[in-house]
């Protein structure tokens, strides 16, 4: 039998004389050293898939042959090979695609996405007097933890009164 032996696929013998050689003999089909590129380029998909500057980037593909990876922003390379891509490479209105090219030579699969605004954070408020008098004391909100903005956007504060809940 070709192929029942390690190497014997790939040492130019006709091991089993059936007139077939290594990889042309229907017994190492399935040996690594016959391996044939697929001509099927792999399923790429960026998660998540409507990012934010806050968000990392991660890269999957639908296919069990290694693959290489490399990102390229506004479809120039970044020089980026991870399966992630950090979010402070990121910026917002930026267009990200992951290439996967298998290191078995078939045809590379791409996928991108755009990097939309990412929220500020929460600010902090404090009311003062901590126990107002009804009728006697203003009750005064101020800014106690200023907002930060991932993208860098000039942020306003406009504030809100609510009596119970409405």
């Amino acid at each position: 039998l070709e192929g029942d032996d390690p190497g014997e696929c790939a040492d130019g013998a006709d091991n089993d004389s059936d007139g077939d050689f290594d990889c042309d003999d229907a017994d190492c089909v399935d040996a690594p050293e016959c391996a044939q590129p697929s001509n099927e380029e792999p399923f790429v998909t960026i998660s998540p898939t409507e990012p934010n500057s806050g968000n990392s980037l991660e890269c999957s593909v639908d296919d069990n042959r290694p693959v290489t990876f490399n990102w390229l922003r506004d479809g120039i390379d970044s020089g980026i090979t991870s399966q992630i891509l950090a979010s402070r490479e990121t910026t917002r209105g930026e267009i990200w695609t992951c290439a996967a090219t298998p290191e078995d030579g078939g045809p590379t699969g791409e996928a991108s996405v755009e990097i939309f605004n990412a929220p500020p954070s929460m600010p902090g408020a404090r009311l003062t007097p901590s126990a107002p008098l009804e009728g006697v004391d203003d009750i005064i909100c101020e800014l106690s933890i200023s907002s930060e903005d991932p993208d860098g956007d000039t942020l306003t504060y406009v504030p809100g009164w609510q009596l119970d809940g409405i």
